[in-house]
């Protein structure tokens, strides 16, 4: 009786620790997912940069500050990379940097995807030993 009852708490713990886990990893799931949007918001612009050329846009400048102004020539944009460095890049280099960072990320979501999927399949059979060992205790 009082292995079973160790035994159950153990379980819980090891229960807790998965779900924790669970959720830090949903939440970097969601984070990447919507780095993603903003990357193919990015690629589409990119895409049609010919069609910005004298038309008046919005650029941020900041905490939610935008100034009006117009993009007079679209040779080359300055692109954030890693560890918060921008550099300027022609167009197309611009284009192939930024579907490489959304074929990265893609990879990056579905490894993580992968691993929550084991992670809920551990949950399900704890879950499952603990209901089995608890109804033995009834």
């Amino acid at each position: 009786m009082k292995e079973e009852k160790e035994n159950i708490e153990e379980l819980g713990y090891m229960q807790q620790l998965y779900e924790q886990q669970y959720r830090l990893l949903t939440d970097s799931i969601n984070e990447k997912m919507n780095a993603l949007n903003e990357l193919s918001i990015v690629q589409k612009a990119l895409e049609n940069s010919k069609l910005m050329q004298q038309r008046e846009v919005l650029s941020g400048i900041g905490a939610g500050v935008f100034a009006k102004g117009s993009i007079s020539a679209n040779e080359s944009f300055i692109v954030g990379v890693e560890g918060g460095f921008f550099v300027e890049m022609p167009v197309e280099q611009a284009k192939e940097y930024i579907a490489k960072e959304i074929e990265k990320s893609s990879a990056e979501v579905n490894s993580m995807m992968s691993d929550r999927k084991k992670i809920e399949s551990s949950l399900v059979e704890i879950t499952k030993k603990i209901e089995s060992i608890s109804g033995r205790n009834v």
